[in-house]
């Protein structure tokens, strides 16, 4: 690998993983907690990144000689595909959908998804809004929006950035043994 692949890895693990997936998963877990206690799964939402892979690298240490590291893509398919019906079965749809969309049933369900994030359930849903013309993204870079938009990407890049970095730091004491063997 040269240099200079090796000095975008960080960049490309970013954008790549960690751009979609924890971004992803931030706002389903803060959608799914209560208003008093959302720090605690955010919280254990982003180090259950690094202690899974933590884990996971403990796993492949003792298997790899018996399975070979083709094995570990085939188990991870297998937790994934057995947990997507866990996930159709058990996630709720999110509060905004069932107010905006009205699906059959949303009044029930969005009383019973406010009363869990503890928030004041609906007595009625809202009036439907008419089909509203959709939003170009380059909205956000107009002029009114361009320094707000700026900061917020950002911030966002530099937070996740940061946890990418902490995430995959090693001793130096790892990169001499990996290096003599």
């Amino acid at each position: 690998m040269t240099n200079r692949a090796f000095a975008l890895a960080p960049l490309e693990d970013y954008i790549g993983r960690r751009g979609t997936i924890v971004s992803g998963l931030t706002t389903l877990v803060v959608e799914c907690s209560s208003l008093k206690r959302r720090t605690l799964p955010v919280t254990l939402l982003y180090l259950g990144y690094p202690i899974g892979g933590v884990l996971g690298g403990l796993v492949a240490q003792q298997h790899i000689e018996h399975a070979g590291w083709q094995a570990f893509f085939l188990y991870g398919g297998i937790l994934t595909g057995a947990l997507i019906p866990v996930a159709l079965l058990r996630l709720p749809e999110s509060l905004d959908y069932l107010l905006t969309r009205q699906p059959k049933s949303a009044l029930a369900a969005a009383k019973a998804l406010a009363t869990r994030v503890g928030c004041p359930p609906p007595d009625a849903l809202p009036p439907k809004a008419p089909a509203a013309a959709k939003t170009p993204v380059r909205l956000l870079i107009s002029n009114p929006y361009r320094m707000q938009t700026a900061s917020l990407w950002a911030c966002f890049f530099v937070c996740l950035l940061g946890t990418s970095m902490w995430s995959r730091r090693s001793p130096p004491e790892e990169h001499l043994a990996t290096a003599s063997t």
